[in-house]
């Protein structure tokens, strides 16, 4: 739904070599240490085991390679991985664990991932042995890097769905998990991938499972590239509609004054369409919009935020009151307004601030507010009206 913003605590380009770092140290990752230090830092080869140890490892020890030569010899992930003489393709290592040399979107640059992804995935294949990547690419034993992972990504809220924190504590055990946006049942190969781990909440990681087999076969909105307001698409909206019909009673909706309300998504303009699903993203659906339907779809977003009416409704009343109360301090002589102490006044001005009380904030900061897309939507919703002359 939202556009991952990652505010990492370092580099783009150390966090990718740090993150190898840590499955090497948490024996996650099932090649030999030597040959993927050695790969990495190149000085290592002049080391012995013991400097080896105290510089990278921390005492961690080594892992030794976790498959059979013969039978991994055939494997398109070892065509990926290795050269002929079984020495590591550098590049094509990091790429799979870490990521692109170029900063993605999420991290405040320009690359796509979604792309990146799906060419490994025909370079690589279906064809690898799942029984081989498993034990390379060891999802178990990934624990204590997930948190350290977290405190890197400093991921707050759920992208899938910006409803719920994804909170975390080191000492609690205590961490959200991690959603694989390509399945690791399908694509063992990118188990550890760090792109394709991505912070979810219960509720979400819960309906992809469900709809496990409609998320493998239709695609689904990848937070790292794209979200609910790309620019470049027309943006999706929540929207209040009446459930009763008529005009008199969507005003009182539009104050939080009636309970009884639909909660839509929206492409286009500002108007609720009060259709189902279908109707709104009528096909011949282009690749984008196939998505956000999809994402709508599987994840029950409407039904979903259909149980946070007492939370609509107050941000609506509250957007209401703010309004009033501006407007009745745009009819106090300007004298008067500078001039204290007037409690009255002060109120006001107190309620004159709510906006931000109300935590309506810009979409870059929507991953660390929960509904914080809603709220803002229901505030453009309401100002739509108003800049029309119909709010009332």
């Amino acid at each position: 739904m939202i556009q991952l913003r990652v505010s990492t605590k370092t580099t783009y380009s150390k966090l990718r070599i740090e993150y190898i770092f840590k499955l090497i140290e948490t024996h996650a990752l099932g090649l030999d240490t030597k040959a993927v230090l050695g790969c990495i830092c190149p000085d290592v080869v002049e080391l012995n085991d013991q400097e080896i140890k105290k510089k990278y490892l921390h005492d961690a020890g080594f892992c030794r390679p976790s498959y059979n030569k013969r039978s991994f010899e055939q494997s398109s992930i070892k065509r990926f991985l290795f050269n002929d003489d079984w020495t590591l393709k550098r590049d094509n290592l990091i790429l799979l664990l870490a990521g692109p040399e170029e900063l993605p979107i999420s991290f405040g640059g320009s690359q796509q991932l979604r792309p990146i992804i799906q060419k490994l995935i025909r370079e690589i294949g279906d064809s690898t042995s799942k029984e081989i990547c498993n034990r390379i690419f060891r999802y178990d034993a990934l624990d204590d890097t997930a948190y350290w992972l977290m405190d890197q990504l400093d991921i707050r809220v759920c992208p899938y769905c910006n409803r719920q924190f994804t909170t975390w504590n080191r000492r609690g055990k205590i961490r959200p998990a991690f959603d694989h946006f390509y399945p690791k049942s399908k694509y063992p190969f990118l188990a550890l991938s760090l792109f394709n781990l991505i912070p979810i909440c219960d509720y979400c990681n819960r309906k992809k499972g469900e709809n496990a087999e409609i998320v493998e076969t239709k695609e689904i909105i990848f937070p790292h590239d794209e979200s609910f307001n790309d620019p470049q698409f027309n943006e999706i909206s929540f929207r209040v509609v009446s459930r009763r019909g008529r005009e008199s009673v969507f005003w009182l909706v539009l104050r939080g004054e009636e309970p009884d309300f639909y909660v839509e998504l929206s492409p286009g303009g500002m108007k609720p369409i009060k259709t189902d699903l279908d109707a709104r993203f009528p096909a011949p659906r282009s690749a984008h919009f196939e998505r956000l339907y999809n994402s709508i779809d599987c994840l029950a977003l409407e039904e979903t935020y259909e149980t946070h009416k007492n939370e609509i409704r107050k941000t609506l009343k509250d957007i209401y009151n703010y309004r009033e109360s501006a407007a009745r301090i745009a009819q106090i002589p300007a004298i008067l307004r500078k001039k204290r102490p007037l409690p009255e006044l002060d109120r006001l001005v107190r309620m004159i601030l709510m906006k931000e009380e109300l935590h309506i904030v810009d979409k870059d900061d929507w991953g660390n507010n929960p509904l914080s897309k809603l709220k803002s939507d229901l505030f453009e919703q309401v100002r739509y009206y108003e800049r029309i002359g119909e709010y009332c």
